[in-house]
């Protein structure tokens, strides 16, 4: 079976790495411990930045000769065989389930405790504390380290906004459906003009996910991306569906899908079939101003350079959850206020009722306003370990890090970095308002990401909490028997978890 696997791999390698490039036939590279070849997945980057970092690399390492293969289409790499069949010492593509084959990883413990930028910070330092989301449960090895980032949370049309006084930034959940009822409401300045949102459905998952991170926690989050689950008793349970069951009024799932229903049940809320767009067309569409606001990414300004209408966009903070007010034992008044004190932006009647509030209540209330979503760990940078060039891929990591080149990233891109930079800032004074918002969110946001560091996530291939997209079976159908409501979606998602539970047991050899 393993000879089988590989003949595969190798198979699978040969397409995705040279597949539509510069030709048919795969460019021949020297295979010496001095010829760095890089497999460069763009997502939406392009590789100009990479290419003038590699100019530098070389002012810095002229011994080394870097080979860079680059495509917009390199996504995911599923496995790699050996130096025989596959040459490339560096990788900057996709691939989540990087566990699954770490027997073909090399270890970059000693990238990442590497000190940069001339003082004691490391890689490690720089990094969001990713690291240890990274690291398979167990381990102390690290394999993979994000090369790029995103900031995923809600876009919105700014133009719009500033054009109707009725409309605006939600700063809480409640707020966000009371803004929904607003644009539609014809009472009202603008109302009745627009409809909220429009949606590629898997997308929605940038905010519920910070929603459930804000009412459980951040530690809490994670460790759903391990199959653990805590009880009532306070004992850690691994390997336990209850991760994946456990729909609770007042826990973090029920409440963020609770929230996401009432948005996008209500047939003026949204788009018509906007759940079976794809993610072009909704974005496209957005930009054509059928709806003000969509989940989205950074890359939405980058990838749709080419559409023919550009309006001033911007990216808001998800909304904090409203029902952290109701955990933390206070109101939805004192929880906005609490939400523009920690933003910065309270008036002096908010600023009082903040500061009236418990320390640890308005910490709880900052450290839930400080999470979003990214994309962190789908751009993974690892290094074969049977490469003739490890010693220069090393020290080109080491090198991509620094602040030298992620200035370069980012003055190149306008887009955000995987890292917090050690000193100095960016000019970003040309920059669009939307690339401002998102290299400011990723220079102070608390990530969170899809982390499949257990066995029983990896192995079997699970990378959702969810069975099936809770977007798109919420979304207004004019087929009633087509949507769910949220009884009948907590009962299908818990019959597929507890059906196929003991499979994925089994397929790691537990009972």
């Amino acid at each position: 079976m393993k000879i089988k696997k590989l003949m595969l791999v190798v198979a699978a390698i040969s397409l995705v790495a040279f597949g539509g490039l510069a030709g048919c036939k795969a460019p021949t590279i020297p295979n010496t411990p001095y010829d760095l070849e890089i497999l460069f997945w763009e997502s939406g980057l392009g590789r100009e930045y990479i290419d003038r970092i590699n100019v530098e690399f070389n002012k810095m390492h002229p011994e080394i000769n870097i080979h860079l293969v680059s495509s917009a289409d390199v996504s995911t790499v599923p496995l790699y065989a050996s130096p025989a069949t596959n040459t490339v010492d560096l990788y900057f593509v996709s691939l989540p389930t990087y566990l699954a084959h770490k027997e073909y990883l090399e270890p970059l413990n000693d990238v990442i405790g590497a000190a940069v930028d001339g003082g004691s910070l490391t890689i490690g330092d720089k990094i969001h504390g990713i690291a240890k989301r990274m690291k398979e449960d167990g381990s102390d090895d690290l394999y993979v380290i994000p090369y790029a980032s995103t900031v995923n949370t809600l876009v919105y049309n700014a133009d719009i906004f500033a054009a109707n006084s009725s409309f605006f930034i939600p700063r809480t959940t409640n707020e966000l459906i009371n803004l929904a009822n607003i644009i539609q409401d014809t009472s009202k300045p603008g109302g009745g003009n627009y409809v909220p949102f429009i949606f590629y459905n898997t997308y929605w998952r940038y905010i519920t996910e910070a929603w459930i991170a804000q009412l459980d926690g951040v530690d809490s989050y994670f460790d759903m991306w391990s199959a653990v689950y805590t009880d009532i008793e306070g004992t850690r349970n691994e390997n336990d569906v209850r991760a994946f069951t456990d729909y609770s009024l007042g826990k973090g799932k029920y409440e963020a899908l609770n929230v996401l229903q009432k948005l996008v049940s209500r047939s003026s809320n949204i788009v018509y079939g906007t759940n079976i767009m794809s993610h072009i067309e909704t974005q496209t569409r957005f930009l054509n101003g059928e709806a003000v606001m969509i989940p989205n990414g950074s890359w939405l300004e980058n990838e749709m350079k080419n559409a023919k209408n550009h309006p001033n966009i911007r990216m808001m903070r998800p909304p904090v959850i409203s029902a952290l007010g109701t955990k933390l034992g206070i109101t939805e008044n004192q929880l906005a206020a609490a939400v523009a004190y920690v933003d910065g932006t309270a008036n002096s009647s908010e600023t009082a009722a903040a500061t009236a509030l418990p320390p640890a209540k308005l910490d709880a209330v900052r450290a839930a306003r400080g999470i979003m979503h990214t994309e962190l760990s789908g751009h993974t940078a690892f290094i074969p370990n049977y490469s003739n060039a490890k010693a220069a891929a090393k020290e080109y990591l080491k090198f991509y890090y620094s602040d030298a080149a992620m200035k370069i990233m980012q003055e190149t891109t306008r887009m955000p970095i995987p890292v917090t930079l050690s000193q100095g800032e960016v000019d970003t004074a040309s920059w669009s308002g939307f690339s401002k918002d998102a290299f400011a969110y990723s220079q102070s946001f608390t990530p969170i990401y899809t982390s499949l560091r257990s066995r029983i996530m990896y192995e079997n291939g699970i990378s959702s909490f969810s069975r099936n997209a809770p977007s798109s079976k919420f979304a207004y159908s004019q087929n009633v028997a087509d949507m769910w409501d949220l009884s009948q979606y907590i009962t299908e998602e818990t019959k597929y978890w507890n059906n196929n539970w003991p499979i994925f047991k089994s397929g790691i050899g537990i009972n």
